[in-house]
C-alpha cells in the first residue's frame, strides 16, 4: 500500500550504471501507460548486455597485447632459457661461464633512487 499510494520507492545503489537507473525509474512510472512494455525492457537489458560484453572483450584485449608486449620485452633482454623459467614462475638458478659471469640482484629502494635520476645516471651506477 505504501509504495502504491505515496510512490515511495526503494533507493539505488550510488554505484548502479545510469543506464540501468534511468531503466528502473522509468518501470517506476506511476501511470502505468508511461512506463516501458516488458519487450521495450528486455531489449534495453539485452542492449547492455551486449555493451558490458563488448566493453569486457576490449579491456581483456588490451589487456593481452599487454601481456605480449611484457612477454616479447622480457625475451629481448634475458636468454630464451631465463625468459622461459620466469615466465612460469620458476627458480633461476645461477649459471658460470669461463669467460663470463652474469649476476642477477635485487637492489633495495632501487625503484624509488632510480625515479630521481636520469637514465645514463642509473646505467653507470
Amino acid at each position: 500500500k505504501e509504495i502504491q499510494f505515496e510512490n515511495s520507492r526503494p533507493k539505488l545503489p550510488a554505484r548502479t550504471p545510469e543506464e540501468l537507473e534511468r531503466l528502473i525509474l522509468s518501470c517506476w512510472q506511476r501511470d502505468p501507460f508511461t512506463r516501458p512494455s516488458m519487450e521495450e525492457v528486455s531489449e534495453q537489458l539485452e542492449s547492455m548486455v551486449q555493451s558490458l560484453k563488448a566493453y569486457e572483450e576490449r579491456k581483456l584485449l588490451a589487456s593481452q597485447q599487454q601481456s605480449e608486449s611484457h612477454v616479447r620485452l622480457i625475451h629481448k633482454m634475458l636468454p630464451p632459457k631465463v625468459a622461459e623459467a620466469l615466465a612460469y614462475g620458476k627458480k633461476v638458478e645461477p649459471e658460470k661461464f669461463d669467460p663470463v659471469t652474469i649476476y642477477f640482484s635485487d637492489i633495495v629502494s632501487f625503484t624509488v633512487l632510480s625515479s630521481t635520476l636520469a637514465p645514463e645516471k642509473v646505467m653507470s651506477m
